[in-house]
C-alpha cells in the first residue's frame, strides 16, 4: 500500500472524525456504527479484510477500530498495511477474550495497536476508547499522512 491521503480536520469534533470498523460478526458492525454515529462520528464498516483494504485506499480513517481473527486477511496483517500507509491512523483491537488468551497475550497486543478492547464490551466502553485515543494522539486532528507530518513513533 502506498502513503494514502487522510481525512484529519482542524478540530476534533466527532462530526470531523472518520472511523472504520471492520469486524467478521456483522450484527456487531452494524451495533458498532450505530453506537458511533450516535454520538456524531462518520463511520464505516467492513466484514471482511479485502473490503477494509480496499476502504482504507479510498481514504484513510482517523481511527480503526479492527478485529484481529478474521477469514482470509487478518486483523494483524491489515494493521502492518495500515502502518506503513497511513501512520497517523490510531488503531484499536477489537477482539474476543478467547482469541486473547491464546494468542501472544494482551501485552503484544497492546504493543501492536494504539488501544484494545475486549469482546464483549459495552456501548459506553467503546465511546470512551474511541475518545481516550483520539486524546491521546492529538495529530489525530490536523495531521497530513500524504506528506507524513503526522508520522510519530510508536510506543
Amino acid at each position: 500500500m502506498t502513503k494514502i491521503k487522510g481525512s484529519r480536520t482542524k478540530s476534533t469534533s466527532p462530526d470531523q472524525v472518520n472511523i472504520l470498523v471492520v469486524d467478521d460478526e456483522v450484527h456487531l458492525c452494524d451495533a458498532v456504527h450505530r453506537i458511533l454515529s450516535r454520538h456524531g462520528y462518520r463511520v464505516r464498516t467492513a466484514t471482511d479484510g479485502h473490503t477494509a483494504l480496499e476502504l482504507l485506499r479510498e481514504k484513510a480513517p482517523d481511527v480503526l477500530l479492527l478485529d484481529i481473527v478474521m477469514p482470509g486477511i487478518g486483523g494483524r496483517e491489515i494493521l502492518q498495511k495500515v502502518r506503513e500507509a497511513a501512520p497517523a491512523t490510531r488503531i484499536i483491537y477489537f477482539t474476543a477474550r478467547a482469541e486473547v488468551a491464546g494468542s501472544r497475550g494482551l501485552k503484544d497486543l497492546r504493543r501492536e495497536a494504539d488501544a484494545f478492547i475486549a469482546k464483549p464490551v459495552t456501548a459506553k466502553r467503546i465511546v470512551d476508547k474511541v475518545r481516550n485515543v483520539l486524546a491521546s494522539y492529538p495529530a489525530v486532528a490536523g495531521a497530513d499522512t500524504a506528506s507524513g507530518a503526522a508520522d510519530q513513533p510508536r510506543h
